[in-house]
């Protein structure tokens, strides 16, 4: 009988612990993803406003981000890319835009 007690026990044991690790990998993954998005933003407004001194200051007072390399010094470099590429589209797909309204003659948005 206390044999099959303490089996029972150490199955609901290792359940139990499986379940705990689940839940942190979880977090950390929410979280990771979390952290891989402000870089992105961060970026996107680096670039955005032409890396001047002004946005560098605010962006230097932002302790929103992680000051380790949490996703390693490759994926930061893949991020600062991608960051470098959207900011372009945005610029052409504004300028665009601009354009359209004045060939319109209209004023205003």
């Amino acid at each position: 009988m206390k044999k099959l007690f303490y089996f029972l026990m150490i199955i609901n044991f290792s359940l139990t612990s499986c379940k705990v690790k689940k839940n942190i990998t979880d977090t950390y993954k929410v979280s990771l993803i979390e952290d891989y998005k402000k870089v992105y933003f961060h970026n996107c407004l680096k670039y955005g406003f032409n890396n001047s001194k002004r946005i560098n200051n605010i962006l230097n007072e932002d302790f929103s981000l992680n000051s380790d390399f949490v996703h390693g010094i490759r994926n930061y470099e893949i991020l600062d890319s991608l960051s470098k590429v959207i900011v372009k589209e945005i610029k052409t797909d504004s300028v665009e835009f601009y354009n359209v309204w004045q060939v319109r003659g209209e004023k205003g948005f």
